[in-house]
This record gives C-alpha cells, sequence and structure tokens, in this order.
C-alpha cells in the first residue's frame, strides 16, 4: 500500500502528521533525523515530539494550535523560541482526519536573535525598556550584574520599588523620572545621570509607549577630561574650562570678572627659571581660593580671572578690600601685578579673545 504521505518524505522541513487523538501517524526523514535517542515512531505522541523538540514551555500553545487548525480547518502558524533560544516557524495546514505540522528553523529571527544578544544583551552598556506604566520590561546583563539582581527580581517593578529595595538612590530615582518624562514628551532624551560617584550617559527613546534606555559610564572619560582642564600649577581649572563657561553665559545678561593680570610672570620666568615663576603663581593662586563669591581660573599668558556669582553691590569697594588683601601675601615684589574689573558687555573683546585663547 503507498503511504499517502510519502510526498513529504525528502523535504527539508522537518514534518509530522497528527491525528485528533495527538498520535503522530508520520514522520518524515528530517523529522527523524531531530529524534536520534527515539528507535520506535509507531507509538510517538506530539506531546513527546514537543518535548524532544525543545518546546515543553510552549506545550500549552503548540496544543491549542492544533485543535484550532482541526476545528476551523484552516491553516495556522506560531513562531516559537526552543530551550536553547533557536527561533522555530510551526505550521499547521488541515488534512483530511489529520493535521499536517511543520517544523521549520526561522534562519532570519535567530541571526536577529543573534545580533540582538551581541549589540544589547551581552553589551558592557546598561540597557533597558520599561513599559507605558515606567515599570521594566527588559534589562540586561550589565544592568542586572551592576545591582548583583536577577531579571526577575526587577522586572515589573518600577524605579520607586527599586528605591524601597534599596537598589537605587532617591538622587538617581528623580533624575531617572525627569529624563523619562521627557523621553515620553519629547520622543527623545539625552544627558548625563549621576550615580554615586559615577557618570552616565544617558540615551533614551519612546517606543511604543514605553522607554528604551542605553546608559554608559563616561566616569573615566570626565575624569580625563577635567584632568585637561585643570591646570596643574593651581589646581584651578585652565582656559578650556573658562572659554566652555563664557560659551555657556546667556547673552542676554550681564556677567562680571575680576582680571588678576601677571604682567612680568615671563620675565620673571627667564632671570629666575621655571621653579621660581611657578612658586608666584601658587601663592597667587593660594590667595584667590579664598574667596569662595568667586570662581576663579587660571588662564596662562594672563593669569587669574574669576567669575562673579554675583557682583557686589559696591564695586569700587570690593576692588579696593581686594586689592588690599592682595598687597598683604606674600608675593614676590618682583612680580608685578595689576587688577582690572571687566564685564561681558562693556569688554566684549577681551572675552572674545579668552573664548580662542
Amino acid at each position: 500500500m503507498v503511504n499517502p504521505y510519502q510526498l513529504y518524505e525528502f523535504l527539508s522541513h522537518a514534518l509530522l502528521v497528527v491525528s485528533p487523538d495527538g498520535r503522530c501517524d508520520y514522520l518524515n526523514r528530517e523529522a527523524k533525523r531531530l529524534l536520534p535517542t527515539i528507535h520506535d515512531f509507531s507509538q510517538l505522541t506530539f506531546d513527546e515530539i514537543i518535548d524532544h523538540f525543545g518546546f515543553s514551555a510552549d506545550r500549552e500553545h503548540l496544543t491549542k494550535l492544533i485543535a484550532i487548525t482541526f476545528h476551523t480547518q484552516q491553516r495556522k502558524e506560531l513562531t516559537l523560541k526552543d530551550r536553547n533560544g533557536q527561533f522555530a516557524t510551526v505550521n499547521t495546514i488541515p488534512l483530511e482526519g489529520a493535521v499536517l505540522v511543520e517544523f521549520g528553523v526561522n534562519t532570519q529571527l535567530s541571526r536577529w536573535r543573534d545580533i540582538f544578544k551581541f549589540v544589547v544583551e551581552d553589551s558592557e552598556d546598561m540597557i533597558f525598556y520599561k513599559g507605558k506604566d515606567l515599570t521594566y520590561e527588559y534589562v540586561n546583563k550589565a544592568y542586572t550584574d551592576y545591582y548583583n539582581l536577577s531579571p526577575r527580581e526587577i522586572l515589573s517593578s518600577s524605579d520607586v520599588d527599586l528605591v524601597n529595595m534599596g537598589v537605587l538612590s532617591p538622587v538617581l530615582q528623580y533624575q531617572c523620572q525627569q529624563s523619562d518624562e521627557e523621553a515620553l514628551k519629547n520622543g527623545c532624551f539625552s544627558g548625563i545621570e549621576v550615580c554615586g560617584d559615577r557618570y552616565y550617559q544617558a540615551v533614551k527613546r519612546r517606543i511604543n509607549d514605553g522607554v528604551f534606555c542605553i546608559s554608559r559610564d563616561i566616569t573615566e572619560d570626565i575624569r580625563l577630561r577635567q584632568e585637561t582642564e585643570r591646570d596643574p600649577v593651581t589646581g584651578l581649572q585652565n582656559e578650556q574650562s573658562l572659554a566652555k563657561v563664557i560659551k555657556s553665559l546667556s547673552k542676554e545678561k550681564e556677567h562680571h570678572f575680576i582680571v588678576i593680570y601677571l604682567e612680568n610672570l615671563g620675565q620673571i620666568s627667564k632671570s629666575k627659571g621655571i621653579t621660581y615663576s611657578r612658586q608666584c603663581i601658587q601663592q597667587v593662586s593660594h590667595f584667590v581660593r579664598e574667596y569662595s563669591e568667586l570662581l576663579f581660573f587660571y588662564v596662562e599668558g594672563i593669569g587669574f580671572i574669576g567669575l562673579f556669582d554675583k557682583m557686589p553691590k559696591n564695586p569700587d569697594h570690593f576692588y579696593h578690600h581686594f586689592m588690599e588683601k592682595l598687597h598683604q601675601q606674600h608675593v614676590p615684589s618682583q612680580l608685578e601685578i595689576s587688577v582690572m574689573l571687566k564685564s561681558t558687555q562693556s569688554d566684549p573683546e577681551f572675552f572674545q579673545f579668552i573664548k580662542k585663547h
């Protein structure tokens, strides 16, 4: 007697025919190849094949798929992931008194999963997704490792829940809340969030009414940048830092500075040596540090420039008091010093020079 299913025997996908009572009436060669430990296929049930193919976690879905196909007599399709993380597409096709089940490895989905694993799951950046209610729906390994928690302990929790668990600090939770809200409102957010002594560049996007985030630790980059913007002799911020500050100031508002010119520092360096000239700079820097109401920078070739947080009500009185205290310092008499008060509006050329210095 000719086997009615012989047509399926040499097809590349695993095919089997399931009867209404759940028995497998036929398996093609590829299906049998995937079951190397089975020697007797005559009594095999679809339920057993689900286990052997690695889809036991989706047993209910597959059983229901077969039942629906029998009932509707319509072709159905389902995409699953086996125990090894491999994606497969299951097609059910109604036959006369049976259902043909085709198991095909979905190489495209599997390829995307491999890419996802490499780019997201195994990334050194912390990556997560929060749903519409801002509870976690996905966290990658870097995120769980950082907080020493399992995904199960984080998923379905909000940042407030993590604060109550002692995982997040209230300060970080507030930062996250603000950036999440901005991402949901505007579609995106990019900024720096601080966690303890670490700095993170957070990039967030609104996806499906939730928030997807990539958070990268940039602490070492910031520290390196801080070092390049710090003068090694005085320990103060240098001209690079000052130029950034000036560029960030509002053009609509007048900002006031005090400039301490070290007039002949170059000549002292030539006649007395670099070590001596550095001692002169350090003595002045010790003095300017005492002025907490001023943010001082050291600009090589000029001297010290202090930015007023708020201009004194009586600038002349401040100037004379400042000069009096400066003269009380043990600054070498050979060092010629002049002091001037300047503002961004009264002397714009000076600040343009600083920007390009």
